[in-house]
């Protein structure tokens, strides 16, 4: 190899380090945390926090406390299937610890990795519930937490798609909806594995008996997300359309919707999905239709209350 050349690959080199230094400067990570109960800080204090990925049991019951994440903006993301499961990187998953002892929390359970790549949006970020670990003679049925939502798999009625196509929508529409609601509080892990077709009128109906089981009993909320095709029953293809993305927050113990919002296209051509099969454009159509969502809560049984995200975020910068 000639000198010149190598003296080239030896500043490619230094440059791509500084690089990297650089980005990781310019988008920290970042830790915040939302308290929904109060636990006892000395059990953290002398037991320290276990942690607990995504999907491995605990073993013994334990009292909810409230959600930490830790999380990077900047960067490219990533898009990757629904059942897709990345080690969560060990400085962001040590980031959680801080806030959770805070809360008198003892475990930290359900720790998940997540990526999103949107509309001038970057992220990767860990998230997961902080928990106190309760003695065998407290052992008592976990209750229902109202921050953890559950995902649906995206309704597109009787409209015909491809499978594949189909796919793609309910994926990149699904983790687009998870970083959004993970981003102002909720904690929602998509199940990719769920099966779930109807409207908000099936889960309404069946409120007693088939939605109280998706997503499991400690799920308080359920985000149905449907793409309606108002012109999907004529057989023919028309020169212009109008189709619509649809959000819907619904509460199981309640078994009501507390919340909807929609964006819509009027002049979509050909096939209804056509509006949506660039990238760009399923995460810019699934911004608009949750970036106004608040974050709910309640005390006790009574009514949800919205509140601006970060009006209940508790944040902390950490040095990177």
């Amino acid at each position: 190899m000639n000198t010149p050349r190598r003296v080239f690959i030896v500043i490619c080199v230094v440059l791509g380090i500084f690089s990297l230094h650089g980005c990781g400067s310019m988008f920290p990570i970042r830790t915040y945390s939302i308290q929904t109960a109060q636990g006892n800080p000395a059990a953290a204090i002398s037991q320290g926090i276990s942690l607990y990925e995504y999907g491995k049991p605990i073993g013994t019951p334990y009292a909810i406390l409230g959600k930490v994440m830790t999380y990077k903006r900047g960067g490219l993301g990533a898009v990757r299937d629904l059942d897709y499961q990345s080690t969560p990187p060990k400085d962001m998953v040590e980031g959680l610890k801080g806030p959770a002892m805070a809360m008198g929390a003892n475990a930290v359970i359900g720790i998940y990795h997540g990526e999103y790549r949107g509309v001038n949006i970057g992220g990767e970020y860990v998230s997961g519930l902080a928990v106190q670990v309760l003695d065998e003679a407290r052992e008592q049925q976990a209750k229902r937490t109202d921050l953890r939502v559950g995902i649906l798999p995206v309704q597109i009625g009787k409209a015909d798609m491809d499978e594949k196509d189909y796919a793609v929508l309910d994926r990149d529409i699904r983790a687009g909806a998870r970083w959004f609601l993970e981003d102002k509080g909720y904690y929602a892990p998509v199940d990719p594995a769920l099966r779930f077709t109807g409207t908000v009128q099936d889960l309404v109906a069946d409120n007693q008996s088939g939605s109280h089981a998706l997503y499991g009993n400690e799920t308080e909320l359920l985000l149905l997300i449907e793409v309606i095709d108002e012109q999907s029953f004529v057989p023919v293809l028309l020169d212009v359309r109008k189709v619509v993305l649809k959000t819907t927050l619904f509460s199981k113990s309640l078994g009501k919707v507390i919340w909807e919002k929609q964006v819509e296209n009027e002049k979509v051509t050909g096939v209804f999905w056509i509006w949506m099969n660039k990238a760009v454009t399923r995460a810019g159509a699934i911004e608009g239709v949750l970036k106004p969502l608040p974050f709910f809560s309640r005390i006790g049984s009574s009514e949800f209350v919205a509140y601006p995200p970060e009006m209940v975020k508790k944040k902390k910068q950490e040095n990177q």
